[in-house]
């Protein structure tokens, strides 16, 4: 193992097997770590340890090998196994992408679903106001007292969702509530 420092940054580097690391592109790696950085590098020399420490930094900017693709040092010839890894390394991903991009597109899809359910709810929000409004304006015109105006609209409301059944139904409750709020608004205001 080397230590070495790069504008201030401390960095270890050893020689790892990749005897078990998933989609290996060759026998063995360098590993570069330093505080929340861990690179590992599939083609290095052979004597990298005789090297200095310039030249082992340099070899992390080094441009790589095409991804997918083994490594073999000194002519050694890979074996199937490693082969067949990157082969299915590159395929899993490729897979794993294709799952990402339909949970992607059905995302998208519900969220444009909920924009157009939310609208509808707005707009309903909106109709079921005036509807209010309209209501106990002329309940008020009709010299129907306040408390008995607020009792009405909100058997209106109540029915309007069901009966006393509908009440219980998730939301029903704080609907009715605001409604019959927008009913005392409406009273008062005419």
């Amino acid at each position: 193992m080397r230590e070495l420092f790069r504008e201030g940054t401390r960095w270890t580097v050893h020689e790892a097997s990749a005897a078990q690391t998933p989609g290996a592109r060759a026998y063995r790696c360098l590993i570069f770590d330093s505080e929340g950085i861990v690179r590992r590098l599939w083609a290095f020399p052979e004597q990298w340890t005789d090297l200095s420490d310039e030249q082992i930094l340099a070899l992390l900017e080094a441009p790589t090998p095409a991804q997918g693709v083994p490594v073999i040092r000194d002519g050694a010839a890979p074996s199937h196994v490693t082969v067949v890894a990157a082969h299915a390394a590159s395929a899993h991903a490729h897979l794993l992408v294709e799952a990402f991009e339909a949970v992607r597109d059905a995302n998208r899809a519900l969220s444009a679903e909920r924009q157009v359910l939310l609208e509808s709810c707005r707009q309903g929000r909106t109709e079921m106001r005036a509807a209010v409004h309209r209501y106990v304006t002329t309940l008020k015109r009709g010299g129907v007292p306040p408390e008995r105006a607020v009792a009405l609209l909100k058997t209106a409301i109540e029915d309007g969702l069901g009966g006393p059944l509908g009440r219980e139904l998730p939301g029903n409750e704080e609907l009715i509530g605001q409604g019959v709020r927008w009913g005392i608004e409406a009273y008062y205001a005419a």
